[in-house]
């Protein structure tokens, strides 16, 4: 299960608006290294973590835009 509260890139709707315009230029992990430019880093981040970006869904919410997650759950080779 996904702790969408935690693992949420970010709460501010300008910076998610600035991921968001990335989304279809970049794969995951560039899109990881772009929030970095944004000062926007994964939980445990200082412990070496660097995991990519996905988009994702909260259970029966598929008609939202979804939400922005750093991906933990990701191996390092996917994309």
């Amino acid at each position: 299960m996904i702790d969408f509260e935690r693992q949420q890139v970010t709460h501010d709707p300008e910076l998610d608006a600035k991921l968001r315009a990335k989304v279809d230029e970049l794969d995951s992990r560039a899109l990881a290294e772009y929030a970095h430019t944004l000062n926007l880093f994964p939980p445990g981040w200082a412990d070496g973590a660097n995991p990519p970006i996905s988009l994702a869904w909260p259970a029966d919410d598929f008609d939202s835009d979804g939400v922005l997650i750093w991906d933990t759950a990701k191996a390092p080779d996917e994309e």
